[in-house]
């Protein structure tokens, strides 16, 4: 019964293409392959693993180095629009200086004409 159970596997595998150049000659063979496939899984699925724990470590650095980047911007822009605040009020005071310049101009230059 067992010999019959091992031409039936023997006759399954052979029929797979993708086990086409393997013939088992004993149950053990067929076990040990069973084990290597299994092992092979596992490995497979352990690297998957890693590679989505390593895939959630990058995307979680690069959403802190956005956060990072964004509120650098942030603070950039924000210097900008106080130097162009600065900037404003400095020519808003020397506009005002050149008028009472102006002004004070004017006021001489009709002392000189009357």
């Amino acid at each position: 019964m067992a010999q019959n159970q091992l031409h039936q596997l023997n006759s399954c595998v052979r029929s797979s293409k993708i086990f086409d150049e393997f013939h088992f000659s004993s149950s053990q063979q067929f076990n040990d392959f069973n084990k290597m496939v299994i092992t092979a899984k596992q490995k497979q699925s352990y690297q998957i693993y890693q590679l989505r724990n390593r895939l959630k470590q990058l995307q979680t650095t690069l959403n802190v180095n956005s956060m990072e980047e964004l509120q650098f911007n942030k603070d950039i822009n924000a210097e900008i629009n106080n130097q162009i605040q600065v900037v404003k009020e400095v020519q808003e005071e020397f506009k005002q200086k050149l008028l009472l310049t102006v002004e004070e101009a004017r006021k001489q230059l009709q002392v000189i004409i009357s």
